[in-house]
């Protein structure tokens, strides 16, 4: 269990890291220095977290030094975004001169609404080139010198290109409810026909509407948080998205957006944890509805246990060498977590159960029918 005074500390750093606090005139001598890094680190925001120190004055930063160690992991996650950013500008530029034209999604993009991108943990490079360029896309990047790194399924490829982790995406992502999938599709036709221009380092990248990217983000949030739990460093992405477009976001419209996608309970909820806190302003986060309070509460304790997409959570069994195992451990987590939040997304969460065991039924069947071949 964390320590409530810790957790206090912790997120004050962190509102200082993002911009969302003034610096106070608080002792900082009693800060138990060591459980902070520790709570960033299980959430991916050591980036941010050293930037909130580095606001404070030199006396009451910590002294030990393990302070100089955080500040070189910090100084790595700035060269993987520059190299990231490098190699995403080259790729594209590739891209366009062979006449195939992507959407960046997420990461990158998304990293540009901080007040320090470069100090964003980043993942892979997500591109939209959508199913009609998707195989051809796939041979380009063979011929360019990229590796295939994972196997591919039914959303995208993934591929290995001069050292950074890319995924080639046919669909931006699916929603089980038909009616729920019609909207967001006319919302992606937008993005495709309308993109936005973003600027990384000296180059430009075309990235979704901010309109499109408002419920993406989100999705993905609610998709890994139903699937195997989230940290902060995802739902933060969604926050800083529209904290900082705020004033071009058309707030009436947004809340339909929100309720034709089946997602405005996850909205106000993640908005509510955002507000009280991430220190973001009431006023720029306007759907974090106070009613909301007690599934927002809910959702931001299962995130200080989830951390970084469920990878260091306690509560499930670390991962096997049995690729089988593994599966049924992710399977019974999923299950369990489809149940406990289904009130967040009700039709996704119902879905989730229903994939989970039919792949999972696949699985062993696969495993039968060999066992029996042999």
């Amino acid at each position: 269990m964390l320590d409530s005074n810790s957790l206090k500390d912790f997120f004050y750093i962190i509102r200082l890291g993002l911009g969302q606090e003034q610096i106070l005139d608080k002792d900082t001598s009693l800060f138990k220095w060591k459980e902070l890094y520790q709570i960033a680190k299980h959430q991916s925001l050591i980036g941010i977290f050293v930037d909130g120190i580095m606001c404070l004055s030199i006396e009451k930063r910590p002294v030990s030094n393990c302070f100089l160690e955080w500040v070189a992991i910090a100084a790595k996650i700035e060269r993987s975004n520059l190299l990231q950013n490098k190699v995403l500008c080259e790729f594209i530029s590739q891209c366009n001169h062979c006449g195939y034209s992507g959407l960046l999604l997420k990461g990158q993009g998304i990293a540009q609404c901080y007040p320090n991108p470069l100090r964003r943990q980043c993942g892979d490079i997500d591109l939209y080139f959508g199913p009609d360029q998707f195989e051809d896309v796939n041979k380009f990047i063979r011929t360019i010198g990229g590796k295939e790194s994972h196997h591919e399924n039914l959303k995208h490829s993934s591929w290995n290109y001069k050292g950074v982790e890319f995924e080639n995406h046919r669909v931006s992502t699916t929603f089980n409810n038909k009616y729920h999938q019609n909207y967001f599709s006319g919302l992606l036709d937008e993005s495709i026909k309308k993109p936005l221009k973003c600027n990384i380092g000296n180059s430009t990248v075309l990235k979704p509407s901010l309109r499109f990217d408002c419920i993406y983000i989100l999705k993905h949030c609610v998709d890994h948080f139903l699937d195997q739990g989230l940290g902060l460093r995802q739902p933060m992405d969604w926050l800083q998205l529209i904290s900082t477009n705020a004033n071009e976001i058309d707030k009436e419209l947004f809340v339909v957006d929100l309720k034709k996608t089946g997602l405005y309970n996850a909205a106000v909820a993640f908005a509510w944890i955002g507000v009280t806190y991430l220190g973001y302003p009431v006023e720029k986060i306007y759907i974090a509805i106070p009613e909301y309070s007690a599934l927002g509460q809910t959702i931001f304790d299962d995130i200080l246990v989830s951390g970084n997409f469920g990878h260091d959570d306690l509560r499930f069994p670390l991962k096997n060498r049995n690729v089988v195992i593994n599966k049924w451990y992710g399977f019974k987590r999923a299950l369990e977590r489809s149940r406990r939040f289904k009130c967040i997304f009700p039709e996704e969460a119902e879905c989730v159960t229903k994939n989970k065991i039919k792949k999972i039924m696949g699985i062993f069947r696969a495993i039968l029918f060999s066992s029996k071949v042999e």
